[in-house]
């Protein structure tokens, strides 16, 4: 069977983890971004930067992965019950350094695109409560390009939060014994794989589905090009 086969399972899993953090540190960066012109909009970031920032984060989840993989620090496990591969990162045969390294950097890129953006949810509210209302277009259009990024920052936080909070738990259950974790005796083992399942990998996927819904909805450019292409396409 192909997803017992350990090499395909890591390929997937690793593969599926870094398509997650990625879609994270993408969302982390237009709220960032954004927040960023609602508070200052006569200083907008460099496009190139951001660019930037993202690559050098892809190149070093490549980096830990051509690292922790090969030496079976990390490593691919199915599980026949729900049909899921998922990457082992509690491996004890690991080197020490390497083991808190990979535990220390996990909670890190979990934890922090949903600390960066609740504090830009924070102020974008802020922003847009403490901002004067003029009434002509220019306001009219800030104040609703606010309120699309609250939304949006609001969507991964909900997403996003149950996420790292379980992750969390999970890794310190691990390496502190006493701490009863998610795969102890609290639910059954199905239970256990699913809430494993729903919130590591379905609620990240789910807020980058709802994403561009949010964009048709409240971004009007947005919805001018997904029209143009719709009949463009209709003429074919």
């Amino acid at each position: 069977m192909l997803f017992k086969n350990e090499t395909f399972c890591t390929v997937l899993g690793a593969t599926t983890i870094f398509t997650a953090k990625i879609s994270m540190s993408l969302a982390m960066m237009i709220s960032v971004t954004r927040t960023s012109v609602m508070a200052f909009p006569h200083r907008p970031i460099n496009r190139s930067y951001v660019v930037t920032m993202i690559s050098c984060y892809a190149a070093y989840l490549m980096l830990l992965y051509l690292i922790f993989l090969p030496q079976r620090w990390h490593f691919g496990v199915y599980f026949l019950r729900i049909s899921s591969c998922t990457i082992n990162i509690m491996n004890g045969e690991m080197p020490v350094f390497a083991k808190y390294f990979g535990m220390i950097s996990y909670i890190l890129e979990i934890t922090l695109p949903s600390f960066i953006t609740f504090a830009c949810f924070v102020t974008a509210m802020w922003v847009n409560k403490t901002r004067p209302v003029l009434r002509n277009e220019r306001d009219k259009r800030f104040r609703r390009v606010s309120i699309t990024i609250i939304i949006f920052t609001a969507i991964f936080l909900l997403c996003n939060i149950p996420c790292f909070l379980y992750l969390i738990w999970e890794i310190f259950s691990f390496e502190f014994e006493t701490l009863p974790g998610p795969y102890s005796d609290l639910l059954p083992f199905v239970g256990v794989m699913y809430t494993h399942l729903i919130l590591q990998h379905l609620s990240i996927f789910l807020n980058a589905v709802i994403n561009p819904i949010l964009y048709l909805l409240r971004m009007r450019g947005y919805q001018s090009w997904i029209f143009q292409i719709l009949r463009n396409s209709c003429r074919l």
